[in-house]
């Protein structure tokens, strides 16, 4: 695989990593404003309390949102090296079986051209 497919891959999963991140991010805010909303419409919790908790609120609701997302981080920079260690080990694999090849079929050269006793 020569390198510019390479970055070309590389550069297309950084993009979907990208994108997959700010999903999760929409839908963890989503998700918290939801319950956020539940609640009020439960009597949990009441306008006039909220209106006075709103900061807390979002700052719980950021919180949340960077534990997830430093979650999901760390999963994906895991699986992203699991996969280039596994895919290293195979090129590294297939070059030491053509190195091995070829030293083979240059011995083999070499004892066909060497005179014989």
């Amino acid at each position: 695989m020569d390198i510019e497919s390479r970055l070309q891959k590389i550069e297309a999963q950084v993009h979907q990593t990208r994108v997959l991140v700010w999903v999760v991010l929409a839908l963890v805010l989503a998700l918290g404003l939801g319950l956020l909303l539940v609640a009020v419409h439960l009597g949990l919790l009441r306008i006039r309390e909220l209106v006075e908790y709103v900061e807390v609120i979002l700052a719980v609701l950021v919180l949340i949102a960077i534990v997830c997302l430093l979650v999901f981080y760390v999963l994906v920079s895991v699986l992203s090296g699991l996969r280039q260690f596994r895919t290293s080990r195979e090129a590294d694999a297939q070059l030491q079986d053509r190195i091995l090849r070829e030293i083979v079929a240059e011995r083999a050269k070499t004892r066909d051209q060497a005179p014989g006793p």
